[in-house]
């Protein structure tokens, strides 16, 4: 098998990445729109490398909710 072959494998679609997070396909959405996830397009697929997303949201640090008047609010206790 080659390298390339390899990477192919390693490629989640949205719900596939959904699922592996245990979160929603609208929460993957949202996070692909603000850049909170790193993603190839390839065409109009969009495609996740699992180790990539859990290295980057690993450094990515306390998750912010943005409340409806727009100010950011941390999700910690």
């Amino acid at each position: 098998m080659t390298e390339e072959q390899n990477e192919q494998k390693l490629l989640l679609t949205r719900k596939q990445l959904a699922g592996e997070l245990k979160v929603s396909i609208p929460t993957i959405d949202r996070w692909i729109k603000i850049r909170a996830v790193p993603f190839y397009k390839m065409g109009r697929k969009v495609l996740f490398d699992l180790q990539e997303v859990l290295k980057y949201r690993s450094g990515y640090g306390k998750l912010i909710r943005i409340s409806p008047d727009s100010s950011p609010t941390s999700n910690a206790a």
